[in-house]
C-alpha cells in the first residue's frame, strides 16, 4: 500500500512537477561549484560529491521508477489497442494514409490520458493510471451498440481486471474513454423516499451514470413491472425497497396517508420477511390451514381469496373515479377527493410466478384438493391480468417476479401489459431478445457473475446479487444498475429500522380463517368446494366501472353511478372513449403496445413493417422512426434492400444521458453482417455513409443516391460470387 501511494505521487507529469525536477538539478550543480574540492580539510572531498546525491536519487531512483511505470502504461495501451483493432474492425485501407510517425507509434489509435485516479492491477503490480482514449475508426459510429459492447466484453475477457472496465463513448462521436469500471459490489437502501412524487421510487445505484441513483416511475406507460432472474441473482430483493418506499411515502394531499402493498408468495420467504410490518398484507402458498374442526384449505386457495379482497378495493376505486368523468386516472382527481376516499398507491407483488402456471393432476383422495388448487391458480392469474389491464388508472400496480424469462409460460399479453422489465443477472441471448427486444450481443456489458471456490475446491461461477438491467418501456434503452437491498444477515437491516415488525402471531397475514369466511360467502352452485367465480372468472366477475378516457376496455353496464356522476353530460357516459389528446369519440380498438383505447381516426400502421396491425396514436407519435422523420426512409430503404437480398434494420439513438434523442439509425448489411450503408436521420436532416463512400454525404437526394449505388454494387458482387 505504501509503494502504491508512493507511485501515485511519483508518476506525475505536469508543469510544476517538471519545474521541481529541474530546480533540484540546478541547485545540485550550483552546490558543486560553490563547494570546491578540498582534500586538506576534514571531509572536504565529500562536500561536492554529497551535493550530487539529490540529483542521483531523483534521476536514478525516481526517474527509473517513472520509466518503469511508463513502460507498463505503454504495454497496457498496446494490449488494449490490439483488442480494439480485432473488435472494432479498423479499415485496412486507412493505414495507407497514415504517416510514418503514426505507424511507429505503438499506441496508434490510443493515447493515455493523464488523470488523478489510480488503480492496482490484479497481480499486485504497482499502481498505475488505467485510463485510455480510443479513437473511433472512420467507418464505426459511436452509436454502434453491438460493436462497442463486443469490445467491452472482449476487453474484460482478454485483459482481465477485478471489477472490469467501463467504456464511455464521447458525445462528439470521436471515440470513447476506457477507464476502470466502478461497479458497486452492493448498495444498501438508507431510507430515502421521494415524497414529492407519489409514483417515483429509487431502485438502486446507476452503473451507466456513476454517483447517481436509478429511478423507477410507475406512470403511464410504465405502470406495471415484470422481474426475472436466475436463483441467487437478487430479483426479489431488488423489488423490496420499492415496497418499503411505497409504505413510507406520505401523500401530498394528506400527510397522514401512506401507500400500501399486498404480497402473494407461494413459497413463503418473502411474505414471512414482510408479515407484521405496517401497510402490508401477505398470503403464503406454503401455509395450508386446518381449523379446529379439521376443515382444510390450501395456500393457493388462501391467495386466491386474497385476490378477491384486493378486487374489492379495485372496484371501490373505480366507482370513485367513474363519478368524475373529466378525470382519466386517479392522480387527476381533486386533492380533497383523494384525501376523503383515502386514495394512495397500492402495490400487488406476485412472487414465484411460474408456480401459478400449469395444472397438476392426481387420483384418489387428493384429486378433489388438486382440482380446487388448479382453480385457485387460474383465478390468481386471471385477477392479476385483470388489474394489469384495468387497475392502473386507479393506482393499483402489479409487480410480477418470475424465476425464468419464459415468454411462452408468462404469456405475450402479460409481457405486453408489464412495460417495465427488470432482469437480475444475465440470461441467455434468446431470453434477452424476448424480454427486452434486444439481442444478447447488443445488450450493454456488465459482469453479473464472479468466480468462487466451492467447498469441494472447484471454482464455479456464481451470480453477483443485485446486478440488474432495466427497461422502462418497449423501445427505450436498457440501463444497468446495482439494486438496493436492506443489509444484515437476513436482508432486514434497514427494513427493521424504518418499518419495524409487529411480532404478534398472525400479524399482517391473510390466513386460512379469513379465506374461509370469504369463500363461504361466494356462490358455489354445483357444491364442489370451488367458488363459481373461480371456475368461470370471465363470466362471474362483473365488469368494472370505467371513467371516460381511461384505458379500460369494458363498459359500465351494471354499475350505478355516484350522485356526482349526474353532473356529467349524457354524451360522455356509456361506451368507452378514445384516450388520445382529449378525444371523446367512441373508442373500440385497444393498442397492443400501451393497452389504451382509441377511435378509428387515432389508429394507424406502425412505421416499422415488422410490427403488424394497427396502433394507437400515442404510440405512433412517440415511435423513434416518426420522431426522427424516418418512417418513409426506412420503408423505402427496407424494400430496396430486401429486393437485393440484403438486411435492413433500424435503431434509436440515445444521448449521453441514456435518454432517446430525435434521431434514428438505419443500417443495411449483408446476411453475414457486412456493412453496406448507414443512414442517420433526424428532423430535417439526413446523412449517409456507405462501404463505397466512407466520408459520408448529407442531404436527402445525395444520401439516397449513395445508398442505392451501394446496394446495387453489393447486388452485382453477390451475383458475380454466385
Amino acid at each position: 500500500r505504501a509503494r502504491g501511494w508512493a507511485d501515485a505521487i511519483i508518476y506525475r507529469d505536469n508543469r510544476w512537477w517538471r519545474y521541481a525536477q529541474w530546480a533540484v538539478t540546478a541547485l545540485a550543480l550550483t552546490a558543486v561549484v560553490l563547494l570546491p574540492f578540498s582534500p586538506v580539510a576534514p571531509g572536504g572531498w565529500l562536500r561536492p560529491a554529497g551535493s550530487l546525491v539529490p540529483v542521483a536519487v531523483w534521476w536514478g531512483v525516481i526517474g527509473g521508477r517513472q520509466r518503469f511505470l511508463t513502460r507498463m502504461q505503454r504495454g497496457a495501451a498496446e494490449g488494449i489497442r490490439r483488442i480494439a483493432a480485432a473488435t472494432l474492425h479498423y479499415p485496412r485501407t486507412k493505414g495507407a494514409l497514415m504517416s510514418l510517425a503514426t505507424w511507429l507509434n505503438l499506441t496508434t489509435g490510443w493515447k493515455a490520458v493523464r488523470v488523478t485516479e489510480w488503480d492496482t492491477t490484479r497481480d499486485g503490480t504497482p499502481i498505475i493510471p488505467r485510463v485510455f482514449e480510443v479513437m473511433a475508426p472512420g467507418d464505426l459510429s459511436v452509436t454502434d451498440n453491438k460493436a462497442w459492447t463486443e469490445f467491452e466484453a472482449n476487453l474484460t475477457a482478454k485483459y482481465p481486471r477485478r471489477s472490469g472496465w467501463h467504456v464511455a463513448r464521447k458525445p462528439n462521436g470521436s471515440g470513447a474513454i476506457v477507464s476502470p469500471a466502478r461497479y458497486p459490489v452492493s448498495a444498501i437502501w438508507n431510507g430515502d423516499v421521494d415524497n414529492d412524487n407519489p409514483m417515483g421510487f429509487y431502485i438502486g445505484e446507476s452503473i451507466d451514470h456513476p454517483d447517481s441513483v436509478q429511478r423507477l416511475d410507475l406512470v403511464n406507460p410504465s405502470n406495471h413491472a415484470l422481474v426475472v432472474g436466475a436463483t441467487g441473482a437478487g430479483k426479489t430483493p431488488a423489488i423490496e425497497p420499492i415496497i418499503a418506499q411505497n409504505i413510507l411515502k406520505t401523500m401530498p394531499w394528506d400527510p397522514t396517508l401512506h401507500g400500501s402493498a399486498h404480497i402473494l408468495d407461494p413459497k413463503g420467504p418473502l411474505a414471512s420477511r414482510w408479515a407484521g410490518r405496517p401497510g402490508v398484507l401477505c398470503s403464503r402458498g406454503n401455509a395450508d390451514g386446518t381449523n379446529a374442526e379439521g376443515d382444510d384449505i390450501s395456500g393457493f386457495e388462501v391467495m386466491a381469496s386474497h385476490c378477491d379482497l384486493i378486487e374489492d378495493e379495485h372496484r371501490r376505486r373505480q366507482e370513485v373515479l367513474a363519478s368524475y368523468s373529466d378525470c382519466s386516472n386517479w392522480l387527476e382527481l381533486p386533492d380533497a377527493v383523494k384525501a376523503a376516499h383515502q386514495l394512495s398507491p397500492v402495490l400487488v407483488v406476485l412472487d414465484e410466478f411460474l408456480d401459478h402456471t400449469g395444472k397438476e393432476t392426481a387420483q384418489g383422495r387428493e384429486a378433489e384438493q388438486i382440482k380446487r388448487d388448479n382453480a385457485a391458480r387460474a383465478h390468481i392469474l386471471f385477477m392479476t391480468s385483470l388489474w394489469e389491464r384495468k387497475a392502473r388508472n386507479v393506482g393499483i400496480h402489479v409487480i410480477i417476479i418470475s424465476q425464468e424469462a419464459k415468454m411462452t409460460e408468462i404469456g405475450s399479453t402479460r409481457v405486453r401489459m408489464a412495460p417495465v422489465r427488470i432482469m437480475a443477472g444475465r440470461l441467455d441471448d434468446v431470453a434477452c431478445k424476448g424480454f427486452f427486444s434486444v439481442a444478447g450481443s447488443e445488450m450493454p456489458y456488465m459482469p453479473t457473475t464472479r468466480r468462487s471456490a466451492s467447498p469441494s475446491g472447484e471454482v464455479i461461477e456464481r451470480p453477483i446479487p443485485g446486478r440488474c438491467y432495466v427497461q422502462m418501456a418497449t423501445g427505450q434503452p436498457v440501463k444497468r444498475f446495482q439494486a438496493y437491498w436492506f443489509g444484515g444477515s437476513s436482508n432486514t437491516g434497514t427494513l427493521d429500522r424504518y418499518l419495524p415488525r409487529n411480532r404478534q402471531p398472525g400479524a399482517g397475514i391473510f390466513d386460512g380463517d379469513a379465506a374461509r369466511v370469504r369463500i363461504a360467502a361466494m356462490e358455489d352452485l354445483d357444491n364442489n368446494g370451488v367458488p363459481d367465480a373461480w371456475e368461470q372468472p370471465e363470466d362471474a366477475l362483473p365488469s368494472t366501472p370505467r371513467p371516460v378516457g381511461s384505458d379500460d376496455d369494458t363498459s359500465p353496464d351494471d354499475w350505478a353511478p355516484l350522485p356526482h356522476a349526474g353532473d356529467a353530460p349524457a354524451s360522455l357516459s356509456g361506451s368507452p372513449r378514445c384516450t388520445y389528446n382529449g378525444c371523446r369519440a367512441e373508442g373500440d380498438y385497444t393498442c397492443p403496445r400501451n393497452g389504451a383505447l382509441y377511435c378509428p381516426d387515432h389508429t394507424g400502421p406502425s412505421p416499422d413493417p415488422s410490427e403488424h396491425g394497427r396502433f394507437g396514436q400515442d404510440y405512433l407519435d412517440t415511435h423513434p422512426l416518426n420522431r426522427a422523420g424516418a418512417a418513409g426512409i426506412y420503408r423505402e430503404v427496407g424494400a430496396r434492400a430486401r429486393s437485393a437480398g440484403l438486411v435492413a434494420s433500424w435503431a434509436p439513438i440515445a444521448g449521453t444521458d441514456g435518454n432517446l434523442t430525435n434521431q434514428a439509425r438505419i443500417t443495411v448489411t449483408t446476411s453475414e453482417s457486412k456493412l453496406v450503408a448507414i443512414i442517420l436521420a433526424a428532423p430535417g436532416s439526413v446523412q449517409a455513409r456507405t462501404a463505397l463512400n466512407r466520408q459520408g454525404v448529407q442531404g436527402s437526394e445525395a444520401s439516397f443516391n449513395a445508398v442505392w449505388t451501394a446496394i446495387d454494387t453489393q447486388l452485382a458482387h453477390n451475383k458475380t460470387a454466385n
